[in-house]
């Protein structure tokens, strides 16, 4: 679960999951992810989320960058796992 304060955000400003998919240029459900944290968006996205509510990252991804890094680690560990088994 990836934590964040898009939804608190969107209510707030009176934003739709629809809107703000549409001034970003992702899916409603892609949108309805993050907010529901279950999908970390990637730092071009966030930034895309960030300037459509004109808010800074930290405004709405808090603890984004240590999310992405926890994300990144996981996925190294993945790729050592399937290399280890092919060895």
């Amino acid at each position: 679960m990836f934590k964040n304060r898009l939804y608190e955000v969107l209510f707030r400003k009176g934003i739709t999951h629809k809107e703000l998919a549409k001034r970003t240029g992702v899916s409603r459900s892609y949108v309805t992810g993050i907010a529901n944290h279950r999908l970390l968006p990637g730092p071009k996205l966030a930034g895309l989320i960030c300037k459509a509510l004109k808010l800074k990252e930290r405004d709405v991804f808090p603890d984004y960058q240590l999310q992405l890094m926890g994300k990144l680690e996981k996925h190294i560990q993945v790729i050592k796992n399937k290399g280890a088994n092919h060895v």
